[in-house]
C-alpha cells in the first residue's frame, strides 16, 4: 500500500471494516488487494467514511 495515500488507505480501511459479516469483510479485503494492485485509489461505489 506505499502508492496510496493515507486517506485513501483509511477510506479501504473503514470501508472493510464497516461490513457485517465476517464473509463481506473477507470479500472485501481480496477485492481491496485486487483493486490496489491494479493502481485504483478509492473503493468503488461507495459513500464514503461515515465518521468523517
Amino acid at each position: 500500500m506505499k502508492n496510496i495515500t493515507p486517506l485513501a488507505r483509511n477510506e479501504f480501511i473503514c470501508w472493510i471494516e464497516s461490513a457485517k459479516k465476517p464473509e463481506t469483510r473477507a470479500r472485501r479485503i481480496r477485492r481491496t488487494r485486487e483493486e490496489i494492485k491494479e493502481g485504483k485509489h478509492r473503493p468503488c461505489c461507495w459513500a464514503g467514511c461515515p465518521h468523517r
